[in-house]
């Protein structure tokens, strides 16, 4: 916690003639509360918005393409560091790996089996990355992930050129 922010907020409570203790820890509590309420809201609309577009992509509409083309545009404008993108390359490669010897796996079973958690924003990047180049797609249920249209051009090895 900011001390600065502290100092602020019993600023505040001053200027709204709130001296003591217990009033400014009441002001504090009501605001936390009017905070929460806020965040509920936006978890309802974020839930709302997901719905929505599943309306949009049931549709195809065009929108559905540009986010999808919007979300990770190539890996390796992503990661610029040589290392980041060589590791990003070996999940990927570890991806399809684990999918050819296990078949249809889902996002948690893949991560926990080639990463650590530490790890999951690259290997969900890798796996983003494959799915946008239809290396690998999701099952009808959409919780795991098989080999799609684009398999035979999957990375093998790390010296082995990202598909475009």
């Amino acid at each position: 916690m900011s001390e600065d922010f502290v100092s602020d907020f019993i600023e505040e409570c001053v200027n709204k003639n709130i001296f003591d203790a217990k009033q400014i820890c009441e002001e504090a509590i009501k605001q936390i509360k009017v905070n929460e309420d806020e965040l509920i809201k936006a978890d309802q609309i974020r839930i709302k918005i997901y719905n929505l577009r599943k309306v949009l992509k049931q549709f195809n509409h065009e929108t559905v393409r540009k986010i999808r083309s919007n979300r990770l545009r190539d890996v390796s404008k992503a990661y610029i560091n040589t290392s980041e993108l060589d590791l990003i390359k070996n999940y990927a490669i570890n991806i399809c790996n684990y999918i050819e010897k296990n078949g249809p796996s889902s996002p948690h079973q893949i991560r926990d089996a080639i990463g650590s958690y530490e790890d999951h924003v690259k290997i969900y990047g890798a796996m983003k990355w494959l799915g946008e180049k239809n290396i690998i797609t999701r099952d009808s249920s959409g919780l795991k992930f098989l080999k799609g249209n684009n398999w035979d051009i999957r990375p093998n090895n790390i010296h082995s050129e990202m598909p475009d």
